[in-house]
């Protein structure tokens, strides 16, 4: 018989990769070349493999026997007790080192997950090759505890981030280390050295691979059916099965003598070969935990609710039942036999009812093609509808070499099952069924970031969209490392103090000056309409903060222009403008801050006098060392002319060496010193001026083809 031995397992998951869905993002400073901690480190002592290896002799000659690839120390680490603390940027980071000399593996159990929001949990190899996480507040189990799977290395590092705003509220405590000295997969590359052998590829050479030709027509059932580990042994097979509520509530059933304690159980789904002939399949698609709702011995039937439903990504099936009793006209068994890559077996004949062990079971007198064995029970028998009708109790049916031995195997009655219990939760709505069908055969996949160590990693996409992001310099998920970049002398005029990283911005003030100061100057001019004045420049460094201005103004032309359509031009060393105020016109080359309601409302007046503002200019986007220019511009296109006369402050900016006289190189229009294309575009916007203009090279009064001449012959030389 076939019945599985009750093991008492530690709880924790054995899975080559990780017994919880990850939830994105990455260890910090994940790919950074160079990069070195420095992190305390535990040791283990040595195995005694020979001993381990004598144990194992006995034991793994017995499909019966559990398969043992670890051995468990205890540990008392945690947050408070061990490992070293470090600040970075935004969050605080722990980490502590284990070493477990000689190790294939090392797994971990925590006995407190206890996490804030905005914590994650890494743990990854000394040689950064790969890690497991995040694991985060959607991690965390009723219970408390968080069981880790193996990772292939001997030296391990745990890592735990959490932002300064909720810096102390995490606890982690590691109760448990699990020194692995055999591998849990068999490794094709190396079929023959004992510690690659693991319990997948064990089952009897009779055994089918579901994706063989003859399991074609169960790829939709197949998905219901997940592998039960633990503690370190593969235990027991089951299915997750739909309510007819069909909302996906996770219900997975299996039998009741595989039962321990279903919250230590790690169900691992879609652990199959992709080919017929294939021993070995992914074993990163698992759920750790469960509540266990209903149990009977008359039917050895267990029904549990898992601890978390089955991301969208597993693509897993809701297999439908059949609680009315009705006997089949043939029946199909998916199961994992010896903890096996999933294996599908035929009964073409009528199961009929019997009694065994106490219980009520469909009886299978001889399986036509494949069998059950030890770690198949729980397994679900599917009917020629593929509804589960059952769940395997027990059997001798075996393997004989390359066929089955022509014996019985027998299963726990759904219909049974459904009169102690199991109706009340598959049947929420109370309709009364007794037959459902799958849920969701077919579904739309979903698409999103598939890759783990992706910032927007989503658990839920089936298939990836290309939108996958990572953390820039700064712990922005997709940035450009440019939010936290900025000045980070604290001696140059615009510090930053929140950058962290300098983006070689800094400015200084000039000689025996400090940043705290201002730059004046003043600046008279008649304008008509779209007339600019003459440059007014001065050297001084820093970012301009505040413009505060006195304009004494006259309506020369005594018509509808006002002190409003003043436009007053900044220029810094490196050629960007700034305008500021005008009513429908602006200078060429200028961003405008704003236009004439940027100056009080009491400038909007046609009246003649003195008018003063002050203005924020942070923000602008102007900076620099060097030559800065102020320029009027008459911004009102209807303009008869106007009589400006401008006194003002800038503060930010350290003077130094004085206001300049007015550009005395005509060609010069921007009085940086050099004729060129900036100089060109202030021209073309000044072309066709009458009166009052800048540009006016030839002192006729007005901007002309002449002007043009004049500039081209002088274009590319420098000022005396």
């Amino acid at each position: 018989m076939k019945r599985l031995l009750t093991f008492v397992a530690a709880t924790w998951a054995i899975t080559s990769l990780t017994a919880q869905v990850p939830q994105g993002g990455a260890p910090w400073q994940w790919g950074v070349a160079n990069v070195e901690f420095n992190v305390p480190v535990v040791s283990t002592s040595d195995l005694d493999l020979l001993a381990l290896a004598a144990e194992d002799a006995v034991t793994d000659q017995y499909k019966e026997a559990p398969w043992r690839f670890g051995v468990e120390r205890l540990a008392d680490f945690g947050l408070a007790n061990s490992g070293l603390w470090e600040h970075s940027k935004d969050r605080w980071i722990w980490r502590l080192g284990v070493h477990c000399p000689g190790a294939t593996g090392i797994g971990l159990t925590l006995d407190t997950f206890d996490l804030p929001e905005g914590a994650a949990l890494y743990v990854w190899d000394a040689e950064r090759t790969r890690f497991l996480g995040s694991f985060t507040q959607a991690n965390e189990k009723p219970w408390g505890t968080l069981p880790l799977g193996l990772l292939d290395a001997d030296h391990i590092v745990i890592e735990y981030q959490e932002p300064d705003a909720v810096h102390g509220q995490g606890e982690v405590h590691i109760s448990q280390i699990v020194h692995g000295y055999r591998s849990l997969l068999l490794h094709p590359e190396n079929p023959n050295s004992p510690s690659s052998m693991g319990p997948f590829g064990n089952s009897g050479a009779c055994n089918i691979n579901v994706n063989c030709p003859a399991g074609d027509d169960w790829q939709v059932a197949k998905k219901s059916v997940a592998l039960i580990t633990n503690g370190g042994y593969a235990a027991c097979t089951g299915a997750l099965v739909n309510n007819t509520a069909q909302d996906g509530t996770p219900f997975f059933l299996t039998a009741n003598h595989c039962l321990g304690n279903p919250n230590s159980w790690v169900y691992y789904f879609n652990h199959e070969s992709s080919s017929c002939s294939g021993s070995s399949g992914p074993t990163n698609q698992s759920i750790s935990g469960g509540t266990l709702l209903v149990n009977s011995g008359s039917s050895d039937v267990a029904l549990i609710e898992l601890s978390a439903t089955p991301p969208s990504s597993y693509d897993v099936e809701y297999a439908g039942w059949d609680a009315s009793g009705s006997a089949p006209s043939s029946a199909v068994g998916i199961h994992h036999p010896s903890g096996d890559v999933k294996k599908i077996c035929f009964e073409n004949n009528a199961p009929y009812t019997s009694t065994a062990g106490g219980a009520q079971v469909w009886w299978i007198s001889q399986w036509e093609l494949g069998v059950t064995e030890p770690g198949s029970s729980g397994s679900p028998l599917f009917d020629q509808n593929q509804r589960i009708i059952g769940q395997l109790y027990g059997g001798a049916a075996a393997c004989n070499g390359n066929v089955n031995n022509g014996t019985y195997d027998f299963y726990g009655r759904m219909d049974v099952s459904w009169g102690v219990g199991v109706s009340t939760h598959l049947d929420p709505l109370n309709t009364g069924q007794t037959v459902l069908d799958s849920y969701p055969t077919n579904a739309v996949a979903i698409t999103g970031c598939t890759l783990p160590s992706a910032c927007n990693f989503d658990p839920e996409a089936q298939e990836d969209d290309g939108s996958c992001l990572i953390d820039d310099d700064c712990g922005v998920c997709g940035g450009n490392s440019t939010s936290c970049a900025g000045c980070t002398d604290n001696t140059a005029c615009n510090y930053d103090a929140s950058a962290t990283i300098d983006d070689s911005t800094c400015i200084y003030p000039p000689t025996d000056q400090t940043c705290d100061c201002d730059a004046e100057g003043n600046l008279e001019a008649t304008l008509s309409a779209n007339a600019a004045s003459v440059f007014f420049n001065f050297e001084a460094a820093g970012i301009p903060e505040t413009l505060d201005i006195n304009l004494n103004w006259t309506n020369a032309g005594g018509d509808s222009n006002w002190a409003s359509d003043l436009t007053l031009a900044l220029v810094s060393p490196s050629g960007d403008c700034a305008a500021l105020g005008g009513f429908d016109s602006s200078p060429a080359g200028c961003t405008s801050l704003g236009d004439y309601n940027l100056w009080p409302a009491s400038w909007q007046s046609s009246s003649s006098g003195t008018y003063s503002a002050s203005v924020d200019l942070l923000g602008n986007g102007l900076s620099g060392e060097g030559t800065w220019s102020v320029f009027l511009f008459n911004g009102f296109a209807s303009s008869s002319g106007a009589q400006f006369d401008a006194t003002w402050s800038i503060s930010g900016l350290c003077n130094g060496g004085g206001p300049e006289e007015p550009n005395d190189c005509p060609p010069d229009l921007d009085g940086d010193g050099n004729i060129t294309v900036s100089d060109a575009l202030l021209l073309l916007g000044d072309f066709g001026c009458l009166s009052n203009c800048t540009a006016d090279l030839n002192d006729d009064g007005q901007v002309t083809t002449s002007d043009m001449l004049v500039f081209l012959a002088a274009f590319g030389s420098l000022c005396d």
